[in-house]
């Protein structure tokens, strides 16, 4: 696998990726899979503080003789990809998310919590980087909530 340049990644919004039911069901699959995208996005070892969404696919188009086509994603789907009951949200907690091995290691961890190691169960799942809120109060001290700033 050739490594994308930097000066090709320009976006730094959520990634999504469509997997087939071979790819999502196979965790090892998944894991190669992973492994393309986060190459393309900029850095072999990790997601590149980026939001990766990976979504079972759903849209498919049928020839005139029945086959399956390449499916076309409507502008609906983009916009709002799919119901929420099956997705759930992994947040990494510090440098998880930067060390692609670690990555692995809690994607066999949701597996495992959501019924199958092997597979995602259906799920769609969303890995992101934790939320960071931090508040002010009367006082003008700052509060954190979740995650942690530095390690």
């Amino acid at each position: 696998m050739a490594s994308t340049p930097p000066s090709q990644v320009k976006s730094r919004g959520p990634v999504r990726i469509t997997l087939p039911a071979s790819v999502a069901y196979n965790a090892d699959a998944l894991k190669k899979t992973i492994a393309s995208v986060v190459d393309r996005i900029g850095c072999r070892t990790c997601f590149s503080g980026l939001d990766c969404h990976f979504l079972l696919e759903r849209d498919f188009s049928v020839d005139q003789k029945g086959g399956l086509t390449e499916p076309i994603p409507s502008p609906w789907i983009r916009a709002n990809p799919d119901p929420v009951p099956w997705k759930v949200v992994v947040g990494f907690q510090g440098k998880t998310a930067y060390n692609i091995e670690q990555v692995y290691k809690a994607i066999d961890n949701v597996n495992g919590r959501l019924g199958c190691i092997a597979c995602h169960s259906g799920f769609d799942i969303d890995y992101i980087n934790e939320v960071i809120l931090l508040g002010v109060d009367p006082a003008q001290q700052v509060q954190q909530y979740g995650g942690t700033l530095s390690e």
